[in-house]
């Protein structure tokens, strides 16, 4: 399940947060009347108006519509993170959540991973506005979420329990000894992915490496002491990685 949690750029900057819905946004043949095979772009590129039709279906059929109107909401706050809009990302991102908490009490297996990646929008769009306190505690939620989902698939959903922790440790940017820990955790689970998949793990990897490197220089503890960063270090080197990989 592709992740869609806001994300820090290796030098620590805000950067847009979120993909597609996991599973796309369904896409009717004729809604209000209109053929959308006939408009100039999917109806998930229209992020407002999905929200309208979305919201209008699920009114009227919840059960078939209210995972396409959480997704519909994602989109949108991730259009008004990259806007600036920050109110309007977190009022999106809101909305969205309350819904896949709905959806994940009635089927958890279906909707927890959905509503941890809510969750961790939510973290980005707190922290935008300076709410620390409360974006910590989404963020916690994400990562207690993706604990257990990760205990029970480890390769589908340890990643994204390492960008929950990213995360994590950016938001403890005044804790750099927790926010090193967190960061730590997140380079130990990147390490044998980026190994195995390096194109598709290299700047994930990256980030953790230099995160973990910074936070350890903030807490003054001994990065050199760390087997872990000598091992990322070392593969990096090995495998050629560089900032710019992707």
């Amino acid at each position: 399940l592709p992740d869609r949690p806001r994300a820090w750029n290796q030098g620590g900057a805000l950067a847009p947060r979120r993909n597609r819905p996991a599973g796309g946004t369904a896409q009717p043949r004729t809604l209000l009347g209109c053929d959308v095979t006939r408009l100039p772009r999917p109806i998930d590129q229209l992020p407002e108006e999905a929200v309208l039709i979305y919201r209008r279906l699920a009114g009227a059929q919840p059960d078939g519509f209210l995972p396409d109107l959480a997704g519909s909401l994602n989109n949108l706050g991730n259009v008004f993170s990259n806007l600036g809009r920050r109110e309007d990302d977190l009022l999106a991102t809101e909305e969205a959540l309350a819904i896949y908490r709905r959806l994940a009490e009635a089927r958890p297996d279906a909707f927890l991973p959905d509503l941890a990646m809510s969750l961790n929008n939510l973290g980005g769009a707190l922290a935008d506005l300076g709410r620390r306190r409360e974006a910590l505690r989404a963020v916690e939620e994400a990562v207690k979420l993706r604990r257990t989902l990760a205990t029970a698939r480890p390769e589908a959903f340890l990643p994204n329990l390492a960008k929950s922790l990213m995360i994590y440790s950016l938001i403890l940017g005044d804790s750099p000894r927790a926010g090193a820990a967190a960061a730590r955790e997140a380079l130990e689970i990147y390490l044998p992915f980026a190994r195995q998949h390096p194109s598709a793990f290299a700047s994930q990897f990256l980030g953790a490496l230099q995160q973990t490197i910074r936070m350890k220089s903030f807490a003054d503890d001994a990065q050199g002491d760390d087997p872990l960063i000598f091992e990322a270090v070392q593969t990096a080197r090995e495998l050629h990685f560089t900032r710019g990989d992707s």
